[in-house]
């Protein structure tokens, strides 16, 4: 089963993705940051030859981990901060691939990820 060649995806990035996915939905703590890696990693596949490229994976991967990380960071800041807004969105548009990949509830993913269900249910339409 996992091991046949047939099984695989050969898009680096949709594997990147897809890890993602299944770790935010059994990590709660960090539960938003790996639902933002793996909307990242979906917005980045329009780049064929960086998607099935695993070098290029591997470190797409690690340079969004660690701006994801800033981004964060940033939660109570007393101003409003683009970054965060993306960061929020990220989260969201992560939350949703999950939520289409594994039929989930979308109340139950939205908690997860720590999203309004509103936002989540304009990303499901």
């Amino acid at each position: 089963m996992g091991n046949d060649a047939s099984d695989r995806d050969p898009d680096a990035l949709a594997t990147v993705r897809d890890a993602a996915l299944e770790r935010a939905l059994v990590e709660e703590a960090m539960a938003d940051r790996y639902f933002a890696l793996a909307a990242t990693a979906e917005a980045a596949r329009s780049d064929a030859a960086t998607a099935s490229d695993p070098f290029h994976a591997t470190l797409f991967s690690l340079t969004t981990l660690r701006v994801l990380d800033r981004a964060a960071e940033r939660s109570d800041a007393w101003v409003p901060d683009p970054s965060r807004d993306a960061y929020d969105g990220a989260v969201a548009d992560g939350a949703a691939l999950a939520a289409r990949r594994f039929d989930l509830a979308p109340d139950d993913v939205a908690s997860l990820a720590g999203v309004p269900t509103a936002a989540l249910a304009t990303r499901l339409d």
